[in-house]
């Protein structure tokens, strides 16, 4: 799924990607999150989360959105990409790590 709200007072593109490099930009791969929380999919989950971080919106939502996952299922699968090593520890409780 394509989320333009991204487009935020800025120019924010995605690069074109030859070689299919996963996760890529922000364009979710269909059918994506119906694997459930695989490797793959955990990396979307930090990808986003890092993307969200650095355009400075909650990244949580960033993950819920992209994903069209509930909120509770974007905590989960988050907690669950930070377990596997894909993103940092959280700093403090209800505040945003990569």
């Amino acid at each position: 799924m394509q989320v333009n709200m991204f487009h935020h007072g800025g120019a924010i593109r995605e690069l074109p990607n030859p070689d299919n490099v996963e996760p890529w930009g922000f364009t979710v791969p269909a059918d994506l999150t119906k694997e459930g929380p695989t490797d793959r999919v955990l990396l979307w989950v930090a990808h986003l989360y890092h993307y969200g971080m650095a355009i400075s919106w909650k990244p949580a939502k960033v993950v819920e959105d992209c994903l069209e996952l509930s909120h509770g299922t974007a905590a989960r699968w988050i907690r669950l990409a930070r377990q596997k090593g894909y993103l940092g520890p959280s700093e403090e409780p209800g505040r945003a790590a990569g």
